[in-house]
């Protein structure tokens, strides 16, 4: 599932996967990817809530691929 914003690239632009993607922050295994201006950002599932209300106010998107725990 995938959440735009008003300046979220196309979802073509969005190239993600996961079973590679890791945590940015503890190496398990990435659920989120958030889109920023200056890159993307990965998150496991335990980081993503920690993190997840400074993620909504300044992410261009968020792909959540959380149905797959």
């Amino acid at each position: 599932m995938t959440i735009t914003g008003p300046t979220a690239p196309a979802k073509e632009e969005l190239e993600w996967y996961t079973t590679t993607e890791r945590c940015d922050q503890c190496n398990a295994q990435s659920y989120y990817m958030a889109v920023f201006e200056s890159g993307n950002l990965f998150f496991c599932y335990h980081h993503f809530n920690e993190h997840s209300e400074k993620i909504f106010e300044t992410a261009l998107d968020v792909v959540d691929e959380s149905e797959l725990l």
